[in-house]
């Protein structure tokens, strides 16, 4: 067979390709290029040895697969032949078969087949839809093995839970205690600190709009003064513009 050089640099060994592609020594390039060799070609020495075990292992999948559909067409041809002759004898064999046991075999067969037509769909969902991890049982498993890997409890009791207040449910009523009242006390506090500063800055937001507006009514007089001033200035440029003319005439 053809033989070739190994890739890797001043290396100096040659082997054949079929050999190579056997033994799992050859790689596809990773940038995809046009060129005339479209794999790379490395000896034992510069081969992972894990990974040409795994290129190895295909080769042989690959070889395994195409004799098995080489067998599967062989018997396939073989049987076309021999499809009159096995017909032939299926019907012999069913001629042989006691006229009560075939009747008693079709009755059941019709039973079956009913049923079948009667039988209810599964369900199955449209679209999916999320589910909590807690029905995963895998997910739990999982878990379980974390919580034992780290040496935490699994499961807590009856006791445990009411006493722990951090993972037990809040209750639904209020409880005087006096976490709770200083809360309480504390949240009232905040509250008229928060309204008192709302209407301290809504008079103010009032006192800014009153200013806004006189401030817009000054801009707006000033305007129209300086568009007067500025006509009577282009009246006087014109008159003396024409006082000039005739002196200069």
């Amino acid at each position: 067979g053809v033989c070739i050089s190994c890739d890797a640099g001043l290396c100096r060994t040659f082997f054949h390709v079929t050999c190579a592609q056997k033994h799992g020594l050859l790689s596809e390039p990773t940038i995809e290029e046009s060129s005339a060799d479209p794999f790379f070609a490395h000896c034992r020495q510069h081969t992972d040895k894990t990974v040409a075990r795994h290129r190895r292992r295909n080769f042989l999948t690959a070889m395994l697969r195409l004799r098995t559909w080489r067998s599967n067409r062989q018997l396939v041809s073989n049987c076309l032949d021999e499809k009159k002759l096995s017909s032939t004898s299926s019907l012999g064999k069913e001629s042989t078969i006691d006229p009560r046991i075939q009747r008693k075999l079709e009755h059941y067969r019709e039973l079956y087949m009913d049923l079948l037509r009667h039988r209810e769909k599964p369900y199955v969902p449209l679209v999916k839809t999320p589910m909590f991890l807690e029905t995963s049982p895998v997910a739990m498993r999982m878990f379980v093995l974390k919580a034992k890997a780290l040496n935490l409890p699994i499961e807590l009791s009856s006791h445990m839970s009411n006493t722990d207040s951090s993972k037990g449910p809040t209750p639904s009523y209020p409880v005087f205690t006096p976490d709770f009242i200083s809360y309480f006390l504390e949240r009232e506090r905040k509250i008229a600190e928060v309204s008192k500063h709302i209407s301290t800055l809504q008079n103010t937001q009032r006192e800014l709009q009153i200013s806004d507006a006189s401030a817009s009514h000054s801009y707006n007089s000033v305007s129209a003064e300086l568009e007067k001033l500025i006509d009577i200035r282009g009246d006087l440029r014109m008159k003396l513009l024409h006082i000039v003319n005739c002196l200069c005439s």
